[in-house]
This record gives C-alpha cells, structure tokens and sequence, in this order.
C-alpha cells in the first residue's frame, strides 16, 4: 500500500514537472521588453526554455557594490534564481575528487523595491558548487538559507513580475574578498527555466 501511495506520488509530481515545462514552452518570451541592467537572452533548452541575465563582471580580489534594474523582466513559470558565477581560471584542474573551485568572501544580495520594501536578503559566505555543461565550466556560489519573505533562495517568483506592481524591482549586490582572494572575475546572473 506504501509503496504504491510513493508511485502515485512520483507521478504526479512528474506531471506537475511536465506542466511547469509546457507552459514554459508555451509563454512569450518578450525579451525585447526588458529595459533593465545586464544582458538579457534565452535558454534554448526544448523540455524547459528559459531566460538569461547576467551582469558585467566584477574583480574578487576588490570590494564591489552595485545595484541592478530589473524594469521589464520577463514573467516566466518558473522563479528567477539569483547566483555569482566564477568562470575557472585556465589553469584550474578538476581533482580526482573533484575538488570544487572557491573563492574567499562575503557575498550580499537583496531584491529590493524602488519603494523600500525588500523582497529578500541573503548574506554571508556562500557555498559553492560545480556547475555543469559538458565539462565543469563555471564555479557558482549559492546560499543555504536566506532572510526575508522567501525563506531559503534569493529568487524572484512570477508574481513579484505582475504589471499592477507599480513599483520596480532593484537587484544589489556587495562583494567582500575574503583572505588569499584569486584575481579573477565573477558575474551575477538570474536565470529562470533552462533545465530540468
């Protein structure tokens, strides 16, 4: 009897994946709508398309602040995921125990609107991870938990992107190198669907 409540479970959260996926392949895109900061492009990725923002890269050896308009971002099925992504150096080998790529340092991001309000905050050393494209590529630094209204993840949810919202979202961000930081460059990016 367990196991089968399991099966039917599985299915239909498969079911909900795969309604997520066709209404993502399904929404308009409008990338031409955004006015925000950064670079904006789609994901071609057929189960999941999605889209693309990422920002000018910054040094990580300095401190770093800025803040990011968001004014027109695509409404997307799925959240906005907010990250620092760190392209490996040249010469950077993955071990035979895949030892990941890190660099020292606090990391701070807020979703805030231009009227006060923030949506979340997340702050503090982040953890890091493989990110995978074919062969590790890119070192990305995601957070554990975070403060505010989301709870866990800095990501941006469909309804913050309603047109009634009269007020525009701001993305900022505060790098703070850690002892021994490389000399290398990171990029935010916010990425919506593109996966599975």
């Amino acid at each position: 009897m367990m196991a089968r409540r399991s099966q039917l479970l599985a299915i239909l959260a498969a079911l909900l994946i795969c309604g997520c996926s066709l209404k993502a392949m399904f929404t308009p895109m409008h990338l031409d709508n955004y006015r925000g900061d950064g670079t904006i492009s789609h994901i071609h990725f057929l189960p999941n398309p999605g889209v693309l923002v990422e920002f000018e890269p910054f040094p990580l050896s300095k401190p770093y602040h800025a803040q990011f308009r968001l004014d027109g971002l695509p409404r997307r099925p799925f959240p906005y995921f907010a990250s620092l992504v760190v392209p490996y150096p040249d010469d950077f080998v993955v071990s035979k125990q895949l030892e990941l790529f890190r660099v020292p340092g606090t990391l701070d991001l807020a979703l805030v609107r231009d009227d006060g309000t923030t949506v979340f905050r997340c702050q503090g050393v982040p953890s890091w991870s493989g990110v995978f494209g074919g062969t590790f590529s890119d070192a990305e630094a995601e957070f554990a938990k975070c403060d505010g209204t989301r709870g866990n993840q800095p990501y941006i949810l469909p309804d913050d992107l309603e047109p009634q919202a009269q007020s525009r979202l701001l993305l900022e961000v505060s790098w703070s190198p850690g002892q021994g930081a490389l000399d290398v460059k990171g990029r935010i990016k916010l990425r919506s669907g593109g996966s599975t």
